[in-house]
């Protein structure tokens, strides 16, 4: 309290800062009140202002009673937790503003407390509002006596209905959080720094084949930031299975600790096991189906050879019977490369292209003749893209042979150049050689050659592309086309 002095020398008592309800200050602030009370006698009518004055600033909520528990003295804070005015209250009997589910406890109470002299501290009660709502409020007590007669009672009100709110919101919170962790179908351990465990529910000593009633004391497993590893669980009484240790670090009490999760992964890794052999039997599948498709081909292309022993003087049929085993063999190569590798979905195109080339210039006979220039990026095409390209470029190369460098004598250079370049979502390819070319004044819809409309028929409907054809310095044809999602 605040102690001022007047002119004469004597203290006066102004104002007294009455603290919050807790168990030490309401023994203090109940001492001095009482002493105040029966020090200058404040249940006379004149000194009610200097109650008022030390009571003015006090938050919780002040009654002073008399034996009969009517209601002589309250402060400001009484009238803003009940919702009536001064005069509704005064000199009525406290019960009037106490919820009848609360009444039998206050009476035990406030009896107990009269015939044992007792200072009730932090009892909990329903108060009733005007509007007969039920509050839940925490009320201390004690008895005023005067020269050990009993004159009244000292009560200090708080509202503690927003704490109960969140008491019973915290209670719920955990009593759900507890049944979830405990109910978990996922083990759950938490492990200090040492490796010594703070907590564990039933599923994790299930699959660490531990008695419900143990208390593991050190973690058998080694515990690391962040790591994730396989361990051998007890999934049933006879049965063991695969778990997943998966280590989280966090705080338990504030104290840097481990989150385990201990996952059942059996039928996950038994699914595993019989996709991986289900794959591989389809891979074997695959791959013989390729070997086979390549082997029938090359049958054809041998049925395909017999006609040139018995008759090779027709140049037409000859030229028919070539360009027909260098198209099989086009398609053939592609199914020797996936017959040799894992993947049988992507081709890796510049592989192909310099194996097709290199067949043409043996099948054709020209190692030695002509040079080939390479310009293509690694891109992967799937087999469908990748035949289409090779039919192309195995008619463009046929095309140069027969035309392009017909007129050219051995000493001259005969070049070719392929290039495959990917620009976004497109590819560009290039073919030219420096043969001898058209004529100026061509059109390339009036070009009427089987390998010229197998070209086009590949290009425009095959590839969904766009087909270009210059002759300066030779022929150049370019083919732009969209990649397929899967390859971007």
């Amino acid at each position: 309290y605040n102690r001022y002095f007047n002119r004469s020398g004597f203290p006066i008592i102004l104002k007294i800062m009455i603290p919050e309800l807790t168990t030490t200050a309401f023994i203090i602030t109940l001492s001095m009140i009482v002493f105040l009370i029966k020090r200058y006698n404040l249940f006379i009518p004149d000194l009610k202002k200097s109650i008022d004055t030390i009571l003015l600033t006090m938050s919780d909520s002040f009654f002073i009673l008399d034996k009969d528990l009517n209601i002589k003295i309250i402060n400001n804070s009484v009238s803003k937790l009940l919702h009536y005015s001064e005069s509704e209250i005064i000199n009525k009997n406290i019960i009037l503003f106490i919820s009848e589910k609360s009444l039998r406890h206050f009476n035990k109470i406030i009896k107990f407390s009269i015939l044992n002299d007792y200072i009730v501290k932090d009892e909990e009660i329903l108060f009733l509002t005007k509007e007969d709502k039920e509050i839940t409020v925490s009320f201390s007590s004690s008895l005023i006596k005067d020269k050990n007669m009993i004159i009244g009672l000292l009560l200090i009100v708080r509202d503690i209905t927003t704490r109960k709110n969140l008491e019973n919101l915290l209670e719920a919170s955990n009593e759900s959080f507890i049944n979830i962790i405990e109910k978990n179908i996922e083990g759950i351990v938490i492990v200090d720094k040492n490796g010594f465990i703070n907590y564990i529910n039933p599923i994790a000593k299930k699959y660490l084949n531990l008695e419900e009633n143990t208390i593991l004391v050190k973690f058998p497993y080694q515990t690391d930031k962040y790591s994730l590893e396989e361990i051998e669980i007890n999934v049933s009484a006879d049965q063991k299975g695969i778990g997943e240790l998966i280590t989280i670090p966090t705080k338990w009490k504030k104290e840097d600790s481990f989150l385990v999760l201990i996952r059942d992964i059996t039928t996950r890794k038994e699914i595993e096991k019989n996709l991986v052999k289900s794959l591989k039997e389809k891979e074997n599948m695959l791959s013989e189906i390729h070997h086979r498709i390549k082997n029938n081909l090359q049958i054809i292309m041998s049925l395909l050879k017999l006609p040139l022993r018995f008759n090779d003087k027709e140049p037409i049929l000859k030229t028919i019977l070539l360009d027909a085993q260098s198209r099989i063999k086009t398609i053939s190569l592609i199914h020797e490369m996936l017959y040799n590798r894992s993947n049988f979905f992507d081709i890796n195109f510049k592989e192909y292209i310099q194996e097709l080339i290199k067949f043409l210039l043996y099948f054709f006979k020209e190692e030695n003749n002509i040079i080939v220039e390479f310009d293509i990026e690694d891109i992967k095409f799937d087999s469908d893209t990748s035949i289409s390209c090779g039919l192309i470029i195995t008619e463009l190369f046929t095309n140069s042979i027969k035309y392009a460098f017909k007129e050219k004598e051995n000493n001259e250079e005969k070049k070719i150049a392929i290039s495959f370049k990917k620009y976004d979502n497109s590819i560009v390819f290039i073919y030219k050689d420096n043969g001898i070319g058209l004529n100026k004044d061509f059109n390339i819809n009036e070009i009427n050659t089987t390998g010229f409309y197998l070209i086009k028929l590949l290009a425009l409907e095959r590839l969904q592309g766009n087909l270009e054809v210059k002759s300066e310095n030779g022929l150049e044809y370019k083919i732009s086309f969209k990649i397929k999602e899967d390859y971007l």
